[in-house]
């Protein structure tokens, strides 16, 4: 499922859905016309829309949780991302007041880890992975900083700080690449797929003999259906596809004055 919302930008994913399923619905329905006998008489009708309400009722109760669930996954990944750029914003300020023979080798540690989350970490998180030169960066961060002694109060505070911004970094960094897999199990994405299609071509059935318009419900039904379930899965991968949190809080205040 990463692969195709990775190849498939958003709307052309929801407006391939919806012609998708509106197909099917119309298909569905059209050969329930030719091959069904029963006359589509107001009992049957009734009957029609009575399936139709509990069928829908309950699927698009089950499409809704997995939406707000997915949603909250992608805004939960936004959120840790956000604190490891401001973490990261506030090491370089602080560092700023370190001597210069201990600050050189620091900058340059924080400078190498920053570039290789906004550039090479993110290409590889789009494709679920993470980058390890990132990781090796961030240890040579941790390292310098352990190398380098204090002197006065005034670097003991901005050292302590510092120190701080690290340790904030790697609980957030965690909190990022933990979220790099779907929060849907792939039993129940599955589920959806095969049960949006499934209940598509069910209700397409069961109109029996009906002409093109009064199967207009049946075929909105299909669309919101198809976008619903399109919308789900667009959130499902917080760092892939067109709907997922950006590097631009890498680039934003004191980090965009720092080039790749």
């Amino acid at each position: 499922m990463r692969e195709l919302i990775n190849t498939i930008p958003f709307w052309w994913l929801m407006i391939a859905s919806i012609v998708l399923f509106a197909s099917l619905s119309y298909f569905s329905s059209r050969l329930s016309t030719h091959l069904i006998s029963i006359s589509n008489d107001k009992k049957h009708r009734a009957l029609v829309h009575t399936s139709i309400n509990i069928l829908s009722t309950g699927f698009f109760i089950l499409i809704a949780f997995v939406i707000i669930n997915t949603w909250n996954y992608l805004m939960e990944a936004r959120n840790v991302t956000s604190k490891e750029a401001d973490s990261l914003a506030l090491l370089f300020h602080n560092i700023s007041q370190f001597p210069e023979e201990n600050r050189v080798n620091i900058f340059n540690a924080a400078r190498n880890y920053l570039v290789s989350v906004r550039v090479n970490e993110w290409k590889a998180m789009r494709k679920g992975a993470t980058n390890q030169s990132s990781w090796n960066n961030l240890e040579t961060l941790y390292g310098e900083l352990q190398h380098y002694k204090p002197q006065t109060p005034h670097e003991t505070l901005f050292y302590s700080q510092a120190i701080l911004n690290v340790n904030n970094i790697i609980e957030a960094r965690r909190g990022r690449v933990n979220k790099l897999d779907s929060v849907i199990p792939r039993q129940i994405s599955e589920s959806l797929i095969v049960g949006t299609i499934f209940l598509t071509i069910f209700i397409g059935l069961i109109r029996a003999r009906s002409d093109l318009i009064s199967n207009i419900p049946i075929f909105l039904f299909a669309m919101c259906l198809a976008f619903n379930l399109a919308l789900a899965l667009s959130f499902d991968y917080p760092f892939s596809g067109s709907i997922s949190v950006s590097n631009k809080l890498f680039y934003q205040g004191i980090l965009g004055k720092i080039p790749d």
